[in-house]
């Protein structure tokens, strides 16, 4: 939590990290706990890619 609250505190924000929210949002708005669980599962991919390229 450190590291991402120092991350974006000196960055603006990114529409592509805003909409990675975006299909879980949808799933649990739809209570479709498998879709959310997929969505959860891509958007953790996604943070720890972009974590990784960080380094």
């Amino acid at each position: 939590m450190r590291f991402w609250r120092s991350h974006w505190s000196t960055r603006p924000p990114q529409q592509h990290s805003m909409m990675s929210h975006e299909d879980l949002l949808h799933a649990l708005e739809a209570r479709e706990p498998e879709q959310a669980q997929e969505a959860m599962r891509a958007h953790l991919a996604s943070s720890r890619q972009l974590l990784q390229s960080l380094f």
